[in-house]
């Protein structure tokens, strides 16, 4: 897949002004360069940029760049970082390494074209890392959808006369391939019937399905399948109105 290099930046930071002209010259046509002289400007450049490559000198006045790196991964976590060095200073290295988290580190001067490669590898990890990222942000906001999906209705609790009559009605019409109509106002537990009834019929085994209507409507429905192996002509009783109609006032 072609990747669009110019969609993210990158912020190169180096206190040498030639050396941000040279990447503006040699790369400037791949990638969107942002520059910056100095490493309390490059951490401005990046609360201002979300930037896919983030290249830093190592030695820099106020703040080297062992330093810069480790306060841009407060900025900037998911950038991929890019140290350059002049120096054989193996200590600075592993700070940056251990503490900024670098990617790689080239070594001045360097050969244009091979940094060029490492630019766009760098591009390369940090769109696979973004992009691994999204894809499980939407995997655990689809397995809480599901999961809420999948979840038990909730009971009907309540032990009064018209309480136990509907409960009483459920059990009496859940096992039958009748139609049910459930009746009552806006708020009253239609869809808690609708569920109950689908739920006795997971545990009676029988695959079943049951709907409701949109909410604010005035009446819902739960309907039973039949399964296949159960299907056989009826007689003329019934053909007759669906049996288990309730016209019975919903509980609140």
């Amino acid at each position: 897949m072609d990747l669009d290099y110019h969609r993210y930046p990158i912020v190169v930071v180096d206190d040498e002004p030639d050396i941000l002209r040279s990447f503006q010259i040699n790369y400037g046509d791949e990638f969107a360069i942002v520059t910056a002289e100095s490493g309390s400007r490059g951490l401005e450049l990046l609360g201002m940029h979300d930037p896919a490559v983030i290249v830093g000198d190592q030695r820099m006045p106020r703040m080297d760049g062992s330093e810069f790196f480790e306060r841009s991964r407060q900025v900037r976590p998911d950038a991929i970082r890019v140290m350059l060095t002049g120096y054989a200073d193996l200590d600075a290295l592993v700070r940056a390494i251990n503490a900024g988290q670098i990617y790689r580190y080239v070594s001045k001067p360097w050969d244009d074209e091979e940094l060029r490669i490492l630019l766009r590898q760098a591009f390369d990890v940090f769109h696979l890392t973004r992009e691994n990222k999204r894809l499980m942000e939407r995997l655990a906001d689809e397995n809480v959808y599901l999961k809420k999906a999948a979840s038990p209705p909730p009971a009907i609790i309540g032990d009064g006369p018209r309480i136990r009559e509907v409960v009483a009605q459920i059990a009496t019409v859940a096992p039958t391939p009748a139609t049910v109509l459930i009746e009552g106002e806006t708020g009253t537990g239609k869809e808690l019937v609708a569920r109950g009834i689908h739920s006795l019929l997971d545990e009676l085994g029988p695959a079943g399905e049951a709907s409701a209507g949109a909410p604010g409507a005035r009446g819902s429905t739960a309907r039973r399948q039949q399964a296949a192996s159960d299907r056989r002509p009826r007689d003329r009783r019934d053909q007759s109105a669906p049996r288990g109609r309730d016209h019975g006032e919903a509980f609140p």
